[in-house]
């Protein structure tokens, strides 16, 4: 079960894998303990439910700011089917209206990766995202995009794209961007690193960083004064941090 993001209703999203092997989307009211289900996808690309030869990325469902529209990452089967590609890229941005069932694309990156993980801006208009490189490609490229598709531009790079722990986040005021890379030359050493949202910057080290993780997940309170960020290592840990990026608000 993966909490996804919060309802303006102070309910959360929950992704869950149920054990028919399908995945559901929930929402959970934290004060009663109910879950109401949203929609269903199959985990393996199957025909049910939501998606027809679809996967989706667990990682990140950002929820617009109304509450009606969750924002995914997919990947299409059957573009490849008969192909010589068995494992296709989670390329496309897609937004699900929870109303109407119907989604719609936002969203198609031309590089040979995978869109690791994306995040809403606070004022619901724009996507932060992070395109992880494929064997020709080796590069992993954090992009902004609006919420209709337009404007796409790409603010920073981060050093080695073998690693698929890299997220992203935005600052409270939406004019910057966060997000977590590797440290060059240490596979499993992590900064977090703030670019312009507006692009036209260079990358700098927020002062914090992880050692001996396999992977770094960030988010930053509504209010902005807190970062929050959970790793993998010899176990799984869970950290947030005060105060830490009162420069950026």
């Amino acid at each position: 079960m993966v909490a996804g993001a919060w309802f303006h209703d102070n309910t959360m999203l929950v992704s869950a894998l149920r054990d028919d092997g399908q995945r559901w989307l929930y929402r959970l009211d934290p004060a009663t303990r109910k879950f109401t289900e949203i929609v269903a996808f199959e985990a393996d690309g199957g025909g049910n439910g939501l998606t027809t030869g679809f996967d989706y990325m667990q990682q990140s469902h950002p929820v617009s700011p109304d509450g009606r529209i969750i924002y995914m990452v997919e990947r299409d089967r059957r573009e490849y089917n008969g192909g010589s590609r068995t494992d296709p890229r989670f390329n496309r941005i897609v937004a699900f209206d929870i109303g109407s069932g119907q989604r719609r694309r936002v969203f198609t990156s031309l590089v040979d990766g995978d869109i690791r993980h994306i995040q809403l801006s606070p004022d619901g208009q724009r996507l932060a995202m992070v395109i992880q490189g494929r064997l020709n490609s080796l590069t992993t490229q954090v992009a902004v995009v609006a919420i209709d598709g337009t404007g796409y531009q790409v603010i920073g790079n981060g050093p080695d794209a073998r690693n698929s722990g890299y997220s992203v986040a935005w600052t409270r005021d939406g004019r910057n961007v966060l997000f977590s890379t590797p440290t060059a030359g240490m596979a499993n050493d992590w900064q977090v690193m703030s670019v312009a949202a507006a692009g036209g910057s260079t990358p700098t080290f927020t002062g914090v960083d992880v050692k001996h993780s396999d992977r770094m997940l960030i988010a930053v309170s509504p209010d902005g004064s807190r970062l929050a960020f959970s790793g993998t290592s010899t176990a799984k840990e869970f950290w947030a941090l005060d105060n830490v990026l009162s420069a950026l608000r």
